[in-house]
């Protein structure tokens, strides 16, 4: 019986020790967590402007092929 209260002594130790380490390893996760959010605002500022590029270059090349189509136009009919 003796040798039962030993063991469970050393388990009730080890389980202590053990969920400490645990608790500290999980606790210290939160310490390496980085803080990104200045990146996340560098790249929504670049791709704001990469859609505003994007849509006037669209744009553009709409004003390019109507004009062309208008003075083809006029020439076909004289």
């Amino acid at each position: 019986m003796k040798k039962v209260h030993i063991l469970k002594n050393k388990l009730a130790k080890a389980g202590a020790k053990a969920s400490f380490v645990a608790v500290t390893t999980l606790g210290s996760a939160s310490v390496f967590a980085q803080d990104y959010s200045a990146e996340i605002e560098t790249a929504k500022t670049a791709a704001t402007g990469n859609v505003g590029a994007a849509a006037a270059a669209l744009i553009a090349v709409a004003m390019i092929l109507f004009g062309l189509g208008y003075v083809v136009s006029i020439f076909s009919r004289r």
